[in-house]
């Protein structure tokens, strides 16, 4: 018998009692694979085991090995009390009668940091305010999620890659299973991911073996072309140099103590021959799981978008005292820039050689002529990080009849010199903008209070309809390549404008390495 304010539902692996709180029951803690340790680490995730009684789901579980620090810990507020034993998700549900849209959240953190039970992703108002099952996640970070060679090759599945796709697939599997149990409809699931988690997002939903998985698409801030993801070969060297570092065989991975292996993945990552974005703790291409061509079919509605300032994140973030964070350099004048702009392309597109630095840089020269150095590049790699591959996702969405929308969100922090930077839109999505953590970096008062509900009312409609469209913040045109419009949201003119191709002039010139 369950106790005033909790609430217990019956899961195929056995029940689970949660905690009625701020209007909506919450399930913390909820395993929904075994544990991918000791002979399980480096394999495809096995079905938990069931458990007799009812199990307390009013506490998170832990999350992958992680240490946070720079921009993670500025976004990120705690590291959940990490452990190779990860495999948990959390619910938030209005109510477990009827059936209603779910909306399951993959987290970023550059594939190792991160976690589903983090404040800023608490869904108590999401569901709430959105009538919504919301669903976060954890899956494996770092060496544990993304360590790919044929010598760790799985014997059951055949896979030697992508564990942290894997654990996300077992979670989506997880959602059909058991969801209606707690008043979700498995056939309505918005797939959501941010950085990170829109990346792993766009390979899921690629790969025709997952259809019926998930239904709706809404992607924040995704980094680079949609499906790119690392080189076998590289990735293989990679772990070659983590084993190398250890002093044993790659095969002798799953043997190595886990923060052992954190630490020797972590030091050769710093190393300057290991680019991350070339090889690493990253997807890779494997056939079975992240297909080497194809796009997300049209069938699934999008919704994709960034933030107006993302690169300022790795640059020019302030505390929450205003003092300035370290960051990468800025380009000091205009004679730099174009050798910025060119390593930039280098690292992010080595093989665009279509697209040429000198006319890149001049691009931003002639679009912003009253800017300096530092303030263009900045744009440079905001623009050829996220702006563009949105836009050329999106339009080679509407190319083939789907639905896609575009939103950029615009709403800056008041911290000086931060602007609108990568993460920002999170909290508002949430609505956890305002807790102590999150406040002095998104302002709380009563303008982010009118945008974040404008948000959550804008993604329960997506999830709900496919449409972002709402009867308060009015129609949102479809994106396409002839119109190009975008939604701004938390712009200076209200919380949302539709702006016809904003700055196209500079989305225009990534289109040889992008699409357009």
């Amino acid at each position: 018998m369950s106790m005033v304010g909790e609430v217990v539902v019956e899961t195929a692996a056995g029940r689970v009692r949660g905690e009625v709180a701020g209007g909506a029951t919450r399930f913390l803690g909820v395993p929904f694979a075994a544990p991918p340790a000791g002979e399980r680490r480096f394999r495809a995730p096995a079905p938990v085991a069931p458990w007799t009684g009812v199990r307390d789901a009013t506490a998170p579980g832990p999350s992958c090995l992680q240490r946070l620090s720079g921009g993670s810990a500025w976004i990120y507020e705690n590291d959940g009390d990490p452990d190779e034993d990860c495999l948990y998700l959390n619910v938030w549900t209005p109510g477990r009668d009827g059936a209603r849209p779910v909306l399951v959240w993959l987290h970023g953190g550059a594939f190792r940091t991160g976690h589903g039970a983090l404040p800023c992703f608490d869904g108590t108002r999401l569901a709430r305010d959105g009538d919504l099952v919301v669903v976060t996640c954890n899956y494996r970070l770092g060496a544990l999620g993304w360590l790919a060679h044929p010598d760790l090759r799985d014997p059951d599945t055949g896979h030697w890659a992508n564990w942290g796709l894997q654990d996300q697939l077992a979670a989506l599997r997880w959602v059909r299973e058991n969801i209606a149990a707690f008043g979700g409809d498995p056939g309505n699931v918005t797939l959501v991911g941010e950085s990170a988690g829109a990346m792993s997002l766009a390979h899921l939903a690629r790969h025709p073996a997952n259809r019926g998985l998930l239904h709706r698409l809404l992607a924040e801030s995704p980094a680079r072309r949609v499906g790119d993801a690392g080189s076998p070969d590289l990735a293989a060297a990679y772990a070659e140099a983590v084993a190398a570092e250890l002093g044993v065989a790659v095969r002798d991975l799953r043997a190595v103590p886990a923060w052992a292996l954190y630490e020797a993945e972590q030091a050769v990552s710093r190393r300057p021959a290991w680019p991350p974005r070339l090889a690493g703790a990253t997807p890779v291409r494997e056939d079975d799981l992240v297909p080497i061509v194809g796009s997300p079919p049209a069938d699934l509605p999008l919704l994709a978008g960034s933030n107006r300032d993302e690169s300022r994140f790795w640059h020019t973030l302030a505390n929450a005292a205003g003092e300035q964070l370290p960051g990468a350099p800025l380009p000091a004048g205009d004679a730099d820039l174009n050798a910025a702009v060119a390593d930039f392309l280098a690292g992010i597109y080595p093989d665009a050689t279509a697209l040429d630095p000198a006319a890149l840089a001049d691009a931003y020269r002639a679009a912003m002529p009253a800017a300096s150095a530092a303030e263009r590049f900045l744009d440079v790699r905001t623009d050829g990080t996220f702006r563009a591959p949105v836009a050329a996702w999106a339009a080679d969405h509407a190319a083939r009849d789907g639905a896609a929308f575009v939103y950029e969100f615009a709403h800056p922090s008041p911290l000086p010199g931060v602007g609108c930077p990568h993460t920002l839109e999170i909290p508002f999505v949430f609505g956890t903008f305002d807790q102590p953590f999150m406040a002095p970096k998104t302002g709380a008062g009563p303008a982010e209070e009118r945008l974040s509900a404008a948000m959550r009312a804008i993604w329960a409609a997506f999830a709900h309809a496919g449409d972002p469209s709402t009867a308060a913040h009015g129609a949102w045109p479809r994106y396409d390549a002839a119109r190009r419009a975008v939604g701004v949201l938390g712009s200076p003119e209200g919380i949302l404008q539709v702006v016809e191709a904003p700055r196209e002039a500079t989305r225009a010139a990534w289109e040889p390495a992008v699409g357009g």
